[in-house]
């Protein structure tokens, strides 16, 4: 993003280098772009769907990068590059910006954002809500279900279900979880109960029947929930 806008990242020698995870390690300066000054003109606001830090054992690379197809060694060697990065860009009054929450989203945008467009960061699942009026909506409602693809660790990191099932629970109301695969049971939030979690690969004969028949596991979770519930 920062390379589109017109940075420039050099290594040590003064060589340019390309724009990839691989050479985040040799950035030794950061050239600013001629766009600079109109950025600056421009108020951005983004908003994140995790709340994640840019580096370290709950940062970008080793939380989303083997999602993404990188290897254990790929992992360290990219957050490796990320804790280079927050060396670089260094802080705000508000403090490190690798440290902040939403640092380490998409990859490390986050942080970016922040440096290059000195934008403001707001949880997006919170925004979106209290955008909605969800939490008016939940007063009226008997049962909330939502989902996602993939049910797992990273899902209670500030996502949308989260905070949806977090809210739910302050209103005492019953919020159902519909997803494709269901991981790490064990992380769950400790007041919410996995039998309230439906999965389409439970349903199916493996991942590529879950897939490819995902319509017809998701109306059978749906009849069942029905049944249980209404």
């Amino acid at each position: 993003m920062a390379h589109a806008l017109g940075y420039r990242f050099l290594d040590a020698s003064g060589k340019e280098l390309q724009p990839i995870g691989k050479d985040l390690t040799q950035i030794a300066q950061i050239v600013p772009s001629p766009r600079a000054d109109k950025l600056k003109s421009i108020e951005f606001f983004v908003i994140t769907d995790v709340q994640n830090p840019l580096a370290g054992k709950s940062g970008a690379a080793h939380v989303f990068a083997k999602q993404k197809g990188a290897n254990a060694e790929m992992v360290k060697y990219l957050d490796k590059g990320l804790i280079n990065m927050q060396k670089l860009i260094g802080q705000t009054k508000k403090g490190i910006i690798g440290k902040m929450k939403g640092a380490g989203a998409a990859g490390g945008l986050g942080a970016g954002a922040i440096y290059f467009l000195q934008a403001e960061i707001a949880m997006g699942a919170e925004w979106l809500l209290n955008k909605i009026h969800f939490d008016r909506a939940v007063k009226k409602a008997d049962y909330v279900i939502t989902g996602e693809g993939k049910i797992d660790g990273q899902t209670w990191g500030g996502k949308l279900i989260s905070q949806v099932i977090t809210r739910c629970d302050k209103q005492f109301k019953q919020a159902i979880l519909v997803c494709g695969v269901f991981e790490d049971p064990e992380k769950l939030p400790i007041f919410f109960d996995s039998k309230e979690v439906y999965s389409v690969l439970s349903k199916a004969k493996n991942a590529k029947d879950s897939m490819g028949n995902a319509a017809i596991y998701l109306e059978q979770l749906g009849e069942e929930i029905a049944l249980k519930y209404l």
